[in-house]
C-alpha cells in the first residue's frame, strides 16, 4: 500500500492543481459559515510580487506579462531577458522570465527548456529584496515543476526550504507530508501530518493523507475517522478516488457495511466505474462484466491448451511445492484476513523468471506462445505475491547505463594505455574513444526507447550509430588505407547490426510487466474483498488441485467454485473475495490477459502498472 504514493511520480501534477481557489472552498462551506467571515475571506489580498524599486518598472513588467498571459511566449521571454539585462537585481522581473521559460518548454514540449525554468526560479528566489510572497510563489512553482520532472527528492528539497522560511503555512506543511509519500517515505510524512493536525485539527487534506499512512501500517480502526472526516471536509484535494477507496477498504474490513455508501460517493464523484468495480487506472468504454467465458474473451486457444495440459501444469507445480527450499513466496500485500497463501511466479516485472521456469519448463512453453498473456504489462507488475495492489518497477535503465558507462571507461583506459606505450598514435585512441562511446549510447538509447516509445529517443539512437559509423571509417580509410565509402558502407552494416543485437536485448529486459502464477491456498485462509488496479486486464484462473468443497470465489454478488482442468474467468476491476475451508490445500494457475476490446495500439502505447 505504501506504494500508492510512489506511483504518483507520473501523477503528480493533480496535487499541486488540487490546491483549489480559496473562493470555491468558500461558495461550497456558504451554508454553514457566516457572512461576515466570508467577506473577510473574499477580500484577502493579492500576492505582493513586487518590491519597492520594481514598482517604479511596473509598467514594463506588466507589459512582458501582457506577452506571456496572450501566449507569445517567445516574445515574452525574449521581453523578460531583456529586462533581467537591465535590472539584473529584480526578482520579480527574473520570476517572470522562469514563468515565461515554463510555459515555453510546455510548448515545446522540451524538458531542457523546463530544467532551465526550475534554475530561474531558484536564481528569482535567492535575490535581495525579493518580498515574502513572491519568495513562496516562486519555491512552490519550482517544486511543481521538479515534481513534474520526476525530480522528487529535489522538490523536497524546495519544499523543506519553503516550510523553514514559512513554518506556519498548513498548506506548504501539507505538500511536504505529499512529497515525503512521493518517494516512499511514509515515517517522515506521518511526523508532517502530525504537526499539521497538531495545529489545525480540522485541516481535510492532512486527515486523509494521515488516515491513508495509518492504513498503510494495519491501523485500520484508527485510519477510518481521519479518512471519513478528511472527505468530509470537502476541502481542496480531498476528493480523490484512493482515499474513498482506501476508507471503503477499512470499513469492509471492519465488518461495516457503510463502506458501500462511500463506494457509491466515490463512483457518484467519478472516481470509479460501479459501486463493484473500483479500480482507479481504467480505459474508457471497455466492455464490463464480472465473469467472462471463453468465447467472450476470443482467447479460445489459450483456454484449450491451459485445459488440454492441466495434469502437466499441476504435476510441474506439485514438483516444485514438494521442495523445502521457500520457492512459494507468501503473500505480503495484507490481503489475507487469515491463513496461508503463497505463490510461486513464472514472469515477473517484464521478464520471464528463468530459474522458475527452468523448474517448469513444460507449463513456461505453453506459455510463451500467446502473447495476449506474456505481453500483458497492465498485469500486475511486483512481488509474486501482489493482487490488486501496484509496486514499483526496478530500473533497469539506470542500472544498464552505469554498466554501459563503466564499459566505456575500461575500453578507454585500455586504450590510452596502449598510446602511451605507442603501440598506435593519440589520434587512433580518439576514433576508438568515439567508437566505444557511441555504441554504448546506441544501446542505451535502444533500450530507454523500448522502455517509453519515444521518437527523439529512438532518432538520438540514430544519430549515435551514424556517428559511431563515421569514426569507425574515418579511422580505417586513416590507419589501414581503406577506401573512405568502403569503409563507411562496412562500418554502417556493423553498426547495424549491433543495433539490432542490443534492440533484441533490451525488448527481452523491458517487456512490459504482467503476472503468471502458481497460487496455494491452504485451509482455513480468506481473503479480503478487493479489486485490482485497472479494466484493462482479465484474469484466467486454471484449477489444478481443488477440494471437493469449501473452496469459493465471489466476484460482485456471483459466488462460483473452481474445478479441476476447468478455466475461470473474471475481471478483477470488480471487488473480489476468497474463501478456503477444505480440509487441504487449493492449488491454481494463474494467468493475467489483455483485455479483448484493447486495440493493438493501446495495448503498445498504454503504460504499465
Amino acid at each position: 500500500m505504501k506504494c500508492l504514493f510512489a506511483c504518483l511520480a507520473e501523477e503528480s501534477e493533480q496535487y499541486n492543481d488540487q490546491s483549489g481557489s480559496q473562493e470555491a472552498q468558500e461558495a461550497e462551506n456558504a451554508e454553514v459559515q457566516p457572512k461576515d467571515k466570508l467577506k473577510e475571506k473574499a477580500k484577502k489580498k493579492k500576492p505582493k510580487l513586487l518590491n519597492k524599486f520594481e514598482k517604479t518598472i511596473k509598467t514594463e513588467i506588466d507589459a512582458a506579462e501582457k506577452l506571456r498571459k496572450k501566449g507569445k511566449v517567445e516574445e515574452a521571454v525574449r521581453a523578460f531577458e531583456n529586462l533581467v539585462l537591465q535590472y539584473p537585481q529584480s526578482p520579480r522581473c527574473r520570476y517572470g522570465k522562469a514563468l515565461a521559460e515554463d510555459d515555453l518548454a510546455e510548448k515545446m514540449l522540451s524538458n531542457d527548456m523546463l530544467q532551465k525554468a526550475i534554475g530561474t526560479y531558484k536564481e528569482a528566489s535567492e535575490l535581495p529584496n525579493a518580498t515574502p510572497d513572491l519568495i513562496k510563489a516562486t519555491l512552490k512553482k519550482r517544486a511543481e515543476r521538479q515534481q513534474f520532472l520526476g525530480r522528487m527528492r529535489g522538490a523536497l528539497v524546495t519544499l523543506e526550504k519553503l516550510v523553514q522560511i514559512f513554518p506556519e503555512d498548513v498548506a506548504l506543511k501539507n505538500d511536504l507530508g505529499v512529497a515525503h509519500l512521493l518517494i516512499g517515505d511514509n515515517k517522515s510524512a506521518k511526523r508532517v501530518y502530525e504537526e499539521v493536525l497538531a495545529i489545525a485539527p480540522s485541516d481535510g487534506f492532512a486527515k486523509v493523507h494521515y488516515g491513508f499512512i495509518l492504513k498503510s501500517e494495519n491501523k485500520i480502526a484508527e485510519s477510518i475517522p481521519f479518512l471519513r472526516d478528511g472527505l468530509e471536509s470537502g476541502d481542496p484535494g480531498t476528493d480523490d478516488g484512493r482515499f474513498y477507496f482506501h476508507l471503503g477498504d477499512a470499513l469492509q474490513r471492519m465488518g461495516d457495511d457503510s463502506a458501500y455508501k462511500w463506494y457509491e460517493i466515490g463512483h457518484q464523484r467519478g472516481h470509479f466505474a460501479s459501486v463493484w468495480q473500483r479500480s482507479l487506472y481504467n480505459v474508457d468504454g471497455l466492455k464490463a462484466q464480472p465473469w467472462w467465458t471463453p468465447k467472450d474473451t476470443g482467447y479460445m486457444d489459450l483456454v484449450k491448451t491451459l485445459e488440454r495440459n492441466w495434469r502437466t501444469i499441476r504435476d510441474e507445480a506439485l514438483s516444485v511445492m514438494d521442495k523445502t527450499t521457500g520457492l512459494f513466496v507468501p503473500e505480503e500485500e495484507n490481503l489475507r484476513e487469515k491463513g496461508e497463501w503463497g505463490q510461486f511466479t513464472l514472469w515477473q516485472q517484464g521478464k520471464k523468471a528463468g530459474e522458475s521456469c527452468r523448474s517448469v519448463p513444460k507449463t513456461c512453453g505453453l506459455l510463451e506462445r500467446y502473447p495476449e498473456a506474456t505481453g500483458c504489462k497492465r498485469g500486475q507488475v511486483g512481488h509474486p505475491a501482489t493482487d490488486g495492489t501496484d509496486m514499483p518497477t526496478i530500473r533497469q535503465p539506470a542500472l544498464l547505463k552505469c554498466l554501459c558507462f563503466l564499459y566505456v571507461a575500461g575500453q578507454c583506459a585500455f586504450e590510452l594505455i596502449g598510446c602511451f606505450k605507442n603501440k598506435y598514435k593519440l589520434s587512433e585512441f580518439f576514433f576508438f574513444y568515439v567508437l566505444h562511446l557511441n555504441t554504448l549510447i546506441s544501446a542505451v538509447f535502444t533500450f530507454s526507447g523500448c522502455m517509453t516509445a519515444s521518437l527523439s529517443v529512438s532518432v538520438l539512437c540514430l544519430c549515435s550509430l551514424c556517428l559511431c559509423s563515421l569514426s569507425l571509417s574515418l579511422y580505417l580509410s586513416l590507419s589501414l588505407s581503406v577506401c573512405l565509402s568502403l569503409s563507411l558502407c562496412l562500418c554502417l552494416c556493423l553498426s547495424l547490426c549491433l543495433c539490432l543485437l542490443s534492440l533484441s536485448v533490451s525488448l527481452c529486459l523491458c517487456l512490459p510487466g504482467f503476472q503468471i502464477k502458481f497460487s496455494v491456498m491452504q485451509s482455513g485462509t480468506h481473503v479480503w474483498p478487493h479489486t485490482g488496479p485497472t479494466n484493462c486486464r482479465l484474469r484466467m484462473h486454471l484449477g489444478l488441485v481443488v477440494p471437493k468443497t469449501g473452496c469459493k470465489i465471489r466476484c460482485t454478488n456471483d459466488t462460483r467454485a473452481w474445478e479441476e482442468g476447468k478455466v475461470l474467468i473474471f475481471d478483477d476491476s470488480f471487488e473480489h473475495e476468497v474463501w478456503q475451508d477444505a480440509d487441504s490445500y487449493r492449488l491454481i494457475f494463474i494467468v493475467d490477459v489483455w483485455h479483448p476490446e484493447l486495440t493493438q495500439y493501446q495495448r503498445q502505447t498504454l503504460s504499465p502498472i
